[in-house]
């Protein structure tokens, strides 16, 4: 006996849709069709569906997304398994479009729906007549994603099917609670979708990996130690073994190599994105492993409670576009890729680029444009910044790598973000010159609103949260210099 249930999903997001798979319809619609009472003898049967079953509405104005899935039941099953058989597609439809929304559409938005004997024929194919997002035709992708999932191998089924269901449960955290309440939460369920990507390539990795060991072995012992025959091949095994015990130690790779290993595999991988992985997983083992909390200084918008890890916040919409962009770029498809050039355009270089940039004095060299645009190696002003709240460049270092750029400098709305804690921090400069430039270029920014902040207390709270004594930028606002 073939059933449908079709599900009335109350949506914010505009958006049109039209598509079908082979067991489901999926579109929106703007009128709620009054749905039929069940018969009395099924009530019962689906009373523990609550929320999802028997809420009428009258309403026309509302947005629906409605999903309609077809399943098989046997004479041996109840109604009831029509709820249980169509979750599973209903889930995995919710995590697709609320990947393309970049929204979490939830079963918890379902305001209705029903459950029957189906009366209309089921559909037999992937058709994808619409879908808009916010002017956008996100058709071609939807399609992708859908053969994907349907009609691929089941590794690749059951890959996308993990990735995509990991990143809509971690969008849908991130939007829950006040003061930023389930970030960490939501952090490491996005790094489970880069948990999932450096497993999917990791025994073609080690294999590689293994191969290289063992040629590299033979070479050498055949071209350089001249051994050879039954010689070459013994000692070649015994080699191998012991070169391959120390680079693969017990045949691990760890995450950070295998999740660049995927990336390069997918066309993602540079310098920059590569550091910030390595940052992802510092911030996952911190939180995973649990360190002592971080309870000594707090800032605004107070926590509800203490955080793990101060970074999390930071980092919540950069592994949102990331993971986003790594999932499209598996699919060869586009989607994210705007997102993630955004992001990937803010992301700093490794530590040892800032050093050499300053121990080559190619501070001395480079327009203030193009070390905006971060031209040599990446670095821009506020990679510098970033080194020395982080401890690991001292304040000398910071005058010198930053004094002819803060004086040439045109301070405006493209120069503002990367100027601006420069400039606060080196307010405290023992150059006169340079402190009252920097002075003067606090109060531009601030006068003139370059730089979008609540309040800029808070400002002072999270640079001297890092370990920095701000004298003059504190005193400046103590005494009221910020309102004038």
């Amino acid at each position: 006996m073939e059933c449908k249930a079709k599900k009335y999903f109350s949506v914010e997001v505009d958006f049109e849709l039209d598509f079908c798979t082979h067991e489901a319809k999926i579109y929106t619609t703007n009128s709620f069709y009054e749905l039929k009472a069940l018969p009395s003898e099924l009530s019962a049967e689906f009373s523990s569906e609550s929320g999802e079953l028997g809420a009428e509405s009258s309403s026309n104005e509302k947005a629906f997304l409605v999903i309609e899935v077809w399943t098989q039941l046997d004479d041996t099953e109840s109604f009831k398994n029509v709820l249980l058989n169509t979750r599973t597609p209903v889930l995995i439809l919710l995590s697709v479009i609320s990947y393309l929304l970049d929204h979490p559409l939830t079963i918890y938005e379902v305001e209705s729906g029903e459950t029957g004997i189906a009366l209309d024929e089921k559909p037999n194919k992937i058709k994808v007549s619409k879908f808009i997002h916010s002017q956008v035709d996100k058709s071609d992708d939807l399609i992708r994603i859908l053969e994907a999932i349907y009609e691929s191998g089941e590794s690749v089924n059951e890959f996308l099917v993990s990735v995509l269901s990991r990143w809509h449960k971690a969008r849908y955290l991130e939007e829950q609670g006040d003061a930023s309440l389930y970030y960490e939460e939501s952090f490491l369920v996005y790094f489970h979708v880069i948990e999932l990507c450096s497993n999917h390539y990791s025994n073609q990795q080690s294999k590689e990996a293994q191969d290289q060991i063992e040629r590299f072995t033979r070479e050498l012992l055949s071209n350089t130690l001249k051994l050879r025959d039954n010689q070459l091949e013994q000692v070649s095994q015994e080699k191998y073994k012991a070169v391959r015990s120390i680079l693969l130690a017990d045949g691990q790779i760890s995450i950070t190599s295998k999740t660049c290993y995927f990336l390069d595999q997918v066309k993602l991988l540079d310098l920059k994105t590569q550091y910030f992985v390595e940052q992802l997983v510092k911030i996952r083992n911190t939180i995973a492993h649990g360190r002592p909390v971080n309870h000594k200084t707090l800032n605004w918008p107070l926590p509800p409670f203490f955080s793990i890890n101060g970074d999390v916040e930071n980092f919540i919409f950069e592994i949102r576009a990331f993971t986003g962009r790594v999932i499209g770029a598996y699919l060869s498809i586009e989607v994210w890729m705007d997102k993630w050039s955004d992001v990937h355009d803010w992301l700093h270089v490794p530590p040892e680029y800032i050093r050499k940039f300053i121990s080559d004095d190619s501070f001395k060299s480079i327009a203030p444009t193009d070390f905006l645009k971060g031209t040599i190696d990446g670095v821009r002003p506020s990679s510098l910044v970033k080194q020395f709240l982080s401890n690991r460049m001292k304040f000398h270092e910071l005058e010198i790598g930053l004094k002819s750029f803060l004086f040439d400098v045109k301070v405006d709305e493209d120069s503002a973000f990367e100027v601006f804690e420069a400039a606060i921090v080196l307010a405290d400069s023992s150059d006169k010159q340079l402190s009252d430039r920097c002075r003067s270029i606090v109060s531009d920014i601030h006068r003139n609103e370059l730089v979008w902040y609540s309040n800029i207390k808070d400002v002072l709270r999270e640079i001297e949260q890092q370990g920095v004594k701000l004298v003059w930028f504190r005193e400046w606002i103590e005494t009221g210099g910020h309102r004038s």
